[in-house]
């Protein structure tokens, strides 16, 4: 092969500038000194070229501007070409977002309400539906609830029930029962509103989050999985318009997954080439801003390295292999077990180095690459994961080394994984774990100094993402989630000492008490007491100080393959003449209503939060977006700084919050609680709403206002001056 080339920043915006780094080498051992870079169109045609800029191995930066369009970048000598690498210039406007008077009509309609809807049918469930018009797999019973009928799915898991999607020119039943089921249709499915508008000053964050890198599913266009490169422009375009609809400013999205980058050696879900340039590019041009989020945990290791015998032989203890403290490594553990890999092990942090110095390459000529997220799970190498990992002979030989102690285990020992560990807990305990959450703490402000020294307002987000071990004899006790975030190497203390551009973010998984089983649990207690966890103060230990707090919400999601069917046939499927059921699908659960809202206010009643994000494997709001745009647009309306308590907290779950920031007085008042409450508050003159941009205080002096604050609401003010009070 002549030329093997290689690209990145393949991806722009018509009309913006933008800069492609590409170098090339020669399989075949040909001098490439004699060429340069060139960009063709479709037709084949030159329309740019570099003639200074010689093809070689050492990246050249390529500075272009060019209408939306598909190109090929090669190298040429004026006469032949050489290589081929695709680079798309996409459309600037999003067909998917509405502007202008549609939009002011748009937002009209109300925060977070599609804007043309169109009634096609009312079905009273009351009863079984025809043959031709139902489908069903167990058994169906009408029931009811109160004075309602409705139809209820058997008891069984699996069963379910399916309808014929409503015909578009069936006119509304004009006689259809009061809580009869209504079916909508969206005329214009491109028409979403912009719930919030953009400040100079930096504004609280809302962000739509996943863990799994399967945004392709949620946003595809028809025929396609959204993942292919043609396909890439719709998916982000439809993503960035449903962001602004609901206000959403940030999207956190996988740049390194379970087994590294993802990228040409490893590519999960096979998204496009160079897929997070597509994404910085339109999110610069949109206004949003982008976290890519790294996961890993697993790396390369020589093949023979983990035997049977290793295993226990004592011969992994210089390797990169968790030893843990039953003296074996976790080998073919996985989700929420303690990590394969040992944090401490140099090879390690090289591998987590370099993944994030190539996602910050990329990023960081992008203003809407903000950092990058540390997501840390209990099985992920980001940390130790868990004090029953971390028991290598050189982890715990620097630990004496530096407290001058002398551990009397014998290297010769096979297990001595275990008596270190034994040793340790019986003689210098709280010393260990410490140094450990020394080591984390160094380690990422290493990062955190490199990400500030290339941009100084780029951010390392810490997410932490290890969900409460509700087996721990101390899972009940005051101060446990404390000591999980340093059992894994997190102390929240010396990491916002230490790193100043640090966001440290407590994750809550609202629907793991449904997601375990009850045999899961050691007693009925544990259980009940999961279920509350994240109402509780000590929940957000981690928060405690810091200057940059969030909170996430994690969908639990369930995989099935439930539209398969059976061996035998088809027993077990809803596919018929009208449905081709989905075979494999996934499905998570949130509240319905404004009681969607708990979860993203509750957190406010123990402290300040300057952002939350929630997702997993789908749009983690969708479905709730009618309540939650009006908190969004109250939550984002405020600066990125940590509010004070205006007085001490009182006995309700109301809180007031002051700061004065860029020269005004911003405060807020939030119900943290589903119950309704009236509330009377003095305000500063010349207060203003900031959602609503009206003045509710009085022009020279202070006055009384009366707010009736519904279920988990919130209220954000400005003055020039002063402060709030709190009447009653």
């Amino acid at each position: 092969k002549v030329i093997e080339i290689s690209a990145t920043g393949v991806w722009a915006v018509a009309g913006e500038p933008c800069v492609i780094e590409a170098k090339a080498t020669s399989p075949a051992g040909c001098d490439l000194s004699s060429l340069h870079w060139c960009l063709c169109d479709a037709s084949g045609a030159v329309v740019t070229s570099w003639k200074k800029q010689t093809v070689g191995k050492h990246a050249k930066r390529l500075k272009m501007n060019l209408p939306a369009g598909t190109y090929r970048l090669r190298a040429t000598d004026g006469t032949w070409f050489y290589g081929d690498v695709p680079v798309n210039v996409l459309r600037r406007d999003n067909p998917y977002e509405l502007t202008g008077k549609a939009a002011e009509a748009a937002r009209a309609k109300g925060a977070g309400r599609p804007a043309n809807l169109k009634l096609l049918q009312t079905l009273a469930l009351d009863r079984t539906p025809p043959p031709d018009r139902f489908r069903a797999v167990g058994p169906v019973t009408v029931k009811r609830l109160g004075s309602t009928p409705y139809l209820e799915a058997g008891p069984n898991a699996g069963d379910r029930f399916a309808l014929p999607p409503a015909d578009i020119h069936e006119p509304p039943d004009p006689k259809a029962e009061s809580g009869a089921k209504r079916f909508w249709r969206d005329v214009r499915r491109k028409e979403f509103s912009q719930a919030t508008t953009p400040h100079r000053i930096p504004r609280r964050s809302v962000v739509l989050y996943y863990e799994d890198p399967a945004i392709g599913y949620d946003f595809a266009v028809p025929k396609s999985n959204g993942f292919l490169p043609e396909d890439l422009e719709n998916l982000i375009d439809r993503t960035a318009a449903l962001m602004k609809y609901t206000g959403e400013n940030v999207l956190a999205y996988p740049g390194a997954w379970y087994h590294g980058l993802i990228g040409e050696r490893y590519n999960p879900r096979h998204h496009a080439p160079d897929f997070l340039s597509a994404w910085y590019a339109k999110f610069d041009c949109e206004g949003l801003g982008f976290y890519p989020t790294i996961n890993p945990n697993t790396m390369p290791v020589p093949e023979d390295l983990v035997t049977r015998e290793s295993m226990s032989d004592g011969t992994l203890h210089d390797s990169p292999i968790a030893i843990h403290d039953t003296g074996k490594p976790n080998w073919g553990g996985w989700h929420d077990t303690p990590p394969n890999f040992n944090f401490h092990h140099h090879k390690v942090q090289r591998y987590i180095d370099d993944m994030i110095d190539a996602l910050l390459d990329q990023g960081a000529d992008h203003h809407s690459f903000k950092g990058v997220c540390l997501h840390v799970t209990r099985h992920c190498m980001l940390t130790f994961g868990d004090d029953v990992s971390g028991y290598n002979d050189y982890t715990v030989q620097a630990f004496a080394k530096a407290k001058g102690l002398k551990i009397p285990v014998s290297k010769k020992e096979p297990l001595r994984g275990k008596a270190y560990a034994d040793w340790l807990r019986a003689n210098a305990w709280e010393d260990w774990i410490q140094w450990r959450c020394d080591q984390v703490t160094a380690f990422y402000a290493q990062q955190a100094r490199k990400l500030a020294e290339r941009r100084s307002d780029l951010k390392l987000w810490i997410n932490y993402m290890i969900p409460a071990d509700v087996r721990h004899p101390d899972f009940q006790k005051p101060g446990f989630m404390e000591r999980q975030h340093r059992a894994c190497g997190l102390d929240r203390a010396r990491l916002t000492k230490e790193i100043p551009n640090l966001i440290l973010c407590q994750t809550m998984v609202p629907a793991d008490y449904r997601f375990r089983a009850p045999s899961r649990y050691p007693s009925p207690a544990a259980r009940d007491h999961q279920r509350v966890l994240d109402t509780l103060p000590g929940f957000y230990a981690l928060l405690q100080g810091a200057k940059r707090p969030w909170v996430h919400q994690h969908d639990r999601y369930w995989e099935s393959a439930i539209g398969r069917g059976t061996k035998k046939g088809t027993a077990n499927s809803l596919s018929c003449d009208w449905l081709n059921e989905c075979v494999w699908r996934v499905t998570t659960i949130n509240p319905s209503g404004v009681n969607a809202l708990r979860h993203f206010v509750e957190p406010l009643r123990y402290g300040d939060v300057l952002g939350v994000s929630k997702g997993g494997f789908l749009v983690g709001t969708y479905g709730m977006e009618d309540v939650l745009v009006p908190f969004v647009q109250a939550f984002r309306a405020l600066p990125a700084v940590v509010f004070d308590d205006v007085g001490a907290p009182g006995s309700d779950a109301v809180r007031l919050r002051q700061k004065t920031y860029a020269g005004q007085s911003w405060f807020y008042v939030v119900n943290t609680d589903a119950t309704p409450v009236r509330v009377k508050l003095e305000v500063p003159a010349r207060t203003r709403d900031l959602v609503t941009d009206t003045r509710v205080g009085g022009l020279m002096s202070s006055e009384t206002l009366e707010l009736a604050l519904g279920p988990y609401e919130m209220r954000s003010y400005a003055a020039p001056e002063g402060q709030p009070r709190r009447l009653k």
